[in-house]
């Protein structure tokens, strides 16, 4: 009975954790989809991504190195704030034409509200002597409908990970030269698991079925020796069973 419900208990979790993985990959396909979201998608509330410009270098504690990853949760627009770090989606202008991206940076003057009713945004990278090409010293302005969130933690190994398994990255750098980020790896590793859990389950069921029938026969058969039954007729074994 004890293994029994060992055997439940890690079913259950099984099951959850591939409700969760499920969960997740729905939610992302469905979300870097939405054109408010600019094709950076987002798993309950939170979007990770590497940055690949050093704009963002400097010296205080948000500040971010190439390369490093980032937590970007969503937010609403009334809870930025001055110095905060966030992520929007904004259009630069090249010789070859428009080119829209997703960057990171600080905000360096209080938010307020514009007379088109909506929430507006001044930012600006940390560093001054960025090598982006396209980096501004103004800085960029935008309103809310442009805002994905806000950085709420970064971590350099993070980022080496998101590197090779994200779908999407911050930094003007990647929009204009491509990054070597695939698209099909983050879900590969999501469902690779969901695949692995499923074949396993199905794996133990049928090793637990085959067992309780082997049991089964085994007891029928005891049963019948001592009753006497024939076990060639099949009518007296049906009416015995």
């Amino acid at each position: 009975m004890k293994r029994k419900w060992v055997s439940w208990i890690i079913d259950g979790f099984l099951g959850l954790l591939i409700v969760f993985l499920l969960s997740c990959q729905i939610q992302m396909m469905i979300t870097q989809n939405k054109k408010e979201n600019y094709g950076v998608p987002r798993c309950y509330g939170l979007s990770f991504m590497a940055v690949m410009t050093d704009s963002m270098v400097g010296n205080n504690p948000d500040s971010l190195n190439v390369g490093t990853g980032i937590i970007v949760k969503q937010v609403s627009p009334k809870e930025i704030k001055l110095n905060d770090v966030v992520t929007f989606y904004h259009v630069i202008h090249t010789k070859s034409g428009d080119v829209g991206i997703v960057n990171t940076h600080r905000i360096v003057d209080a938010p307020y509200t514009g007379e088109d009713g909506l929430i507006h945004f001044h930012t600006r990278g940390d560093n001054y002597k960025s090598e982006s090409a396209t980096y501004s010293k103004a800085g960029e302005y935008f309103d809310e409908t442009k805002l994905i969130g806000k950085v709420i933690t970064h971590n350099d190994i993070l980022g080496n990970i998101l590197q090779v398994i994200s779908p999407t990255v911050s930094g003007t750098n990647a929009a204009l030269n491509g990054t070597t980020s695939k698209a099909w790896v983050f879900p590969l590793i999501i469902l690779l698991p969901v695949a692995i859990i499923a074949t396993i389950t199905i794996v133990d069921v049928v090793k637990t079925n085959k067992k309780e029938k082997l049991a089964y026969e085994a007891e029928l058969n005891a049963a019948m020796e001592e009753a006497h039954i024939n076990k060639d007729d099949e009518r007296e074994r049906v009416l015995f069973e």
